[in-house]
């Protein structure tokens, strides 16, 4: 029988997410459900510092270092109402109704809704899922600027899909190419929808972690939105803008995309 050195060794090597990805010019991959079907894509982030928060609003103070010092993937889009139905037809709960196309990410989810689909995510595909932490996700944000959006000091209409250059009634596709992707090649992180992220609410960043792990002993009944909607204006876009929304809250302006954690 294989040891469980060479299962372990073997198991890495089948596993299509890997620390070298995140140097690569496609750092992308996907996992394969447990019916064959495809997960979310995936971009493998590399390690790396940043300065979270900042000096214009009090909850996003006070800026403070946040060391990432594993890799992790996180989905190149917002998590679609097509990747979102395979979870409730594997499960047969109810799958809010959809006013968009399938490609479109998915709405109209509450918190837990979203801790439910990774939860089944990870028991589908074998490996950890989860929401990003908050640090994770204005990391992922951020790209490697310090800019108060990754595209610079404005917003453009190639930057976001947001109420700062037109009047929108939806959010765009992931197929959609009308906003371009940040310098870690993730779409929509500022605008489209907000997303939901593992923390819960604090009013501010006193108190923080600088490792990037969650805040999760404050206020449980509120949890931290990100990145603002097609109907914010430019102040909600920024890389360091944060909200609170009542864990039960759902709204056609809120979804959410997902971490995979990584075997270091």
């Amino acid at each position: 029988p294989e040891s469980r050195a060479e299962t372990e060794t073997q198991s890495e090597q089948d596993d299509p997410c890997n620390n070298e990805l995140a140097n690569t010019r496609r750092p992308y991959c996907q996992d394969v459900l447990s019916n064959g079907e495809k997960g979310p894509v995936l971009v493998v982030l590399p390690t790396g510092s940043f300065r979270m928060g900042s000096d214009a609003a009090a909850e996003e103070s006070p800026p403070h270092d946040v060391e990432i010092a594993r890799h992790f993937a996180i989905s190149r889009h917002e998590i679609t109402a097509r990747e979102f139905r395979q979870f409730c037809d594997a499960t047969s709960l109810p799958c809010p109704e959809q006013k968009w196309q399938d490609d479109a990410p998915v709405v109209s989810v509450n918190w837990g809704d979203a801790v439910a689909y990774v939860e089944w995510l990870s028991e589908a595909t074998g490996f950890s899922y989860r929401l990003p932490t908050e640090a994770e996700w204005e990391y992922a944000a951020r790209a490697g600027t310090d800019t108060p959006y990754s595209f610079g000091d404005e917003i453009t209409p190639s930057a976001a899909h947001s109420a700062e250059n037109g009047t929108f009634d939806s959010p765009v596709s992931k197929g959609d190419r009308i906003v371009n992707r940040n310098n870690f090649r993730l779409y929509h992180m500022s605008g489209n929808v907000r997303e939901w992220v593992r923390d819960a609410w604090y009013p501010g960043h006193n108190g923080a972690p600088g490792d990037g792990s969650a805040r999760v002993n404050a206020d449980e009944e509120r949890r931290v939105v990100r990145g603002g909607s097609y109907k914010d204006p430019a102040s909600k876009l920024r890389s360091a803008a944060r909200e609170s929304l009542p864990r039960t809250h759902r709204d056609e302006v809120t979804g959410f995309r997902v971490v995979r954690e990584i075997r270091q």
